[in-house]
């Protein structure tokens, strides 16, 4: 089962989003901020995070670039959602999808990111990233 860390503090969209991860079968936790965030995937097996890139206490940038730089959780799958055109170039995500997204086309990235890492490995990400283990 594909386990999904949903980080937003903004209640409706993290509503929306838990609920369609959960629809699709995904066991789904959350959290509200950064530091919550980062709590939740050193405590939890984590596959994937889908992160708002505006939180309270760190971007979704900031986050990403936590994650990537952790050698425990560098080869997790990131999703960072922005409401900007465009993003930090220096980010290493999986996807970027813009507000609003569908249900549909987050549950659609999950599948269509964790098939790919099924095919080519996990530590692909890791690779890319410019991390060496």
């Amino acid at each position: 089962m594909i386990s999904v860390l949903v980080v937003e503090d903004e209640e409706g969209v993290y509503s929306s989003w838990r609920s369609v991860c959960e629809m699709r079968g995904y066991a789904t936790f959350s959290a509200a901020n950064g530091g919550s965030a980062l709590g939740v995937m050193r405590s939890t097996e984590v596959d994937v995070v889908v992160a708002d890139r505006k939180l309270q206490d760190m971007s979704g940038c900031d986050l990403c670039y936590y994650v990537r730089n952790d050698r425990r959780l560098a080869e997790l799958v990131f999703i960072l959602v922005s409401g900007d055109p465009s993003p930090p170039v220096f980010l290493y995500c999986d996807a970027i999808l813009h507000k609003p997204v569908a249900a549909s086309t987050l549950v659609a990235e999950i599948d269509r990111i964790v098939s790919e890492r099924h095919i080519n490995g996990r530590r692909q990400a890791a690779r890319v990233a410019g991390l060496r283990y």
